[in-house]
């Protein structure tokens, strides 16, 4: 243990608060003691609702110490989203702050949520009065979090996740070296989410290392901030090394002060942009999600590199590709990408209260993880799509992930989202959701881009112009939001305007011409 190993080794910081590792473990033993005094029991749900800071950390540990399962809650929840999360984990306790009180308040009737404690005020307060109350004996298969999906899809679901699951995912991203021993890890990710609290702090304390989390993102001192901290890597999501990447470089640290990054899922190109600019090694193939955070990877130094992947499937799990049958398909094909373990805790336990959603993605013993994806002959698996974002048109199969990507490819679109609506002739059309920039959208012009650079199935009908798009905390669309608005007064029917492909020119399509 850290605590009697090296004790004044500094292992975690937020902002500039920092703790060695007899700190934290105290920290954490007199907390543990004083949520229990409260007269909660093991097995009871504590949600957080803060940003990440320092008592967010000792909330983690205190809560497993304790026995007390942790709801994890986006820091930007409010109204019937906040109340959805509270009801359905059956919280009895909330932990938050001047903000979290100020949009609770007028929705905890009728949750479970018995104590509310301010983490500015109450916290403190519970380590003095904390006294001799026993911590439970716990098993690695117990439920250490009620982590609940990103919702993009829908209503989002509380994945339980095991004592064992928090170590295998350390484990993982330790074996892969993603996270080497005696990392110093710096990032922006929110411990209100898997990738903050199992990819970044988990792993380095299980590395032996020391992670710092700033008080904000701030793109233009990320890296300089980051070689300060004498960091080795930081880590975070492809939205975070764009920003950096758009800022001056006149604010860079020196060439080569931190030595990796990790951006999932950045494209090779900004790979390598990155790694020229800043001088450190980068890598961005893994594949995850709540249910199954450690899925595929590929080893941080590993000789073969499949830049555009996922990487291939770490040593916990098996990983396969399926059919809607849930038969194989050959290498190379798209199908259903699925997963079980290789041990206990690999993946989640299930879905809280959901016994019917559980059975219907463990179908044939395999994990569904409801991705198209493929699995190459060499092992790598390649991300399609969300099976809920596939679209069906004029007989073809169309990726939003790759149509996205060619729309954006347009220099007046910023951001793309793209989603299937009900089409007269059956199967789908196409609405494209954008966020443009601040000159004047000729759609002529667009749709000679579209007619250019997109195979004729894969045009959109219908054209949105947004001022931004909805987004979870950590940047994924809500595509079910713009799935649920459909086709509004504001929306923009390319074919009402004349703008469709005409027969001759699908056929030149067809051709290649």
């Amino acid at each position: 243990m850290r605590a009697k190993a090296t004790p004044h080794d500094p292992v975690v910081q937020c902002g500039e608060s920092g703790l060695s590792a007899r700190e934290l473990d105290d920290r954490v033993d007199r907390l543990a003691r004083g949520l229990l005094s409260l007269g909660v029991q093991p097995g009871d749900r504590v949600g957080i609702l803060l940003p990440t800071s320092m008592p967010y950390v000792e909330l983690i540990f205190a809560c497993s110490r304790a026995g007390l399962v942790q709801v994890p809650l986006n820091a930007f929840l409010k109204g019937d989203f906040l109340r959805h999360q509270l009801v359905d984990s059956g919280a009895a306790v909330l932990v938050t702050d001047a903000d979290g009180l100020g949009v609770a308040r007028s929705i905890l009737d009728g949750t479970s949520v018995k104590h509310v404690l301010d983490v500015a005020t109450d916290i403190d307060g519970l380590r003095r009065r904390s006294g001799q109350e026993p911590l439970p004996k716990l098993t690695s298969s117990d439920v250490a979090v009620l982590m609940y999906t990103s919702g993009t899809t829908g209503l989002p679901k509380a994945c339980m996740l095991s004592h064992a699951y928090q170590i295998n995912v350390a484990r993982a991203y330790h074996e892969a070296e993603w996270v080497a021993t005696g990392e110093r890890v710096y990032t922006a990710l929110p411990l209100y989410h898997a990738a903050g609290q199992l990819t970044a702090l988990m792993t380095a304390l299980y590395a032996g290392g020391a992670v710092a989390f700033p008080s904000r993102f701030r793109a233009s001192r990320f890296m300089a901030d980051a070689a300060e901290y004498g960091a080795t890597m930081v880590i975070g999501v492809m939205a975070m090394a764009m920003a950096i990447l758009a800022t001056a470089e006149d604010g860079d640290p020196p060439h080569g002060a931190v030595a990796k990054a990790i951006w999932v899922p950045l494209d090779a190109a900004n790979q390598d942009a990155f790694s020229r600019r800043f001088g450190c090694r980068v890598t961005a193939e893994g594949y995850g999600q709540s249910e199954a955070t450690a899925i595929c990877l590929n080893p941080f130094d590993s000789r073969v590199r499949r830049p555009g992947t996922m990487g291939r499937p770490t040593s916990f799990v098996e990983v396969t590709v399926v059919d809607d049958n849930d038969a194989e398909v050959p290498a190379g094909e798209i199908g259903e990408v699925v997963v079980r373990p290789r041990v206990p805790g690999a993946i989640f336990s299930g879905y809280w209260n959901k016994p019917e959603e559980t059975l219907k993605a463990f179908r044939n013993l395999w994990y569904h993880t409801g991705d198209y994806g493929r699995r190459h002959e060499d092992g790598f698996f390649t991300f399609v799509d969300r099976k809920k974002d596939a679209m069906r048109r004029r007989g073809e199969n169309v990726s939003s992930i790759e149509l996205e990507r060619a729309i954006t490819g347009h220099p007046a679109v910023l951001e793309a989202a793209v989603h299937a609506v009900p089409s007269n002739l059956g199967e789908d059309d196409i609405k494209a959701c954008l966020v443009v920039t601040d000159e004047p959208v000729d759609l002529d012009e667009l749709f000679d881009y579209f007619k250019n650079n997109l195979p004729y199935f894969a045009i959109p009908r219908y054209i949105e112009l947004c001022k931004e798009l909805p987004k979870n905390g950590v940047g994924r669309v809500l595509k079910h939001k713009l799935r649920a608005q459909g086709v509004t007064d504001t929306t923009v029917d390319l074919e009402a305007l004349g703008l469709a492909v005409a027969k001759a020119d699908r056929r030149r399509d067809a051709r290649g011409n």
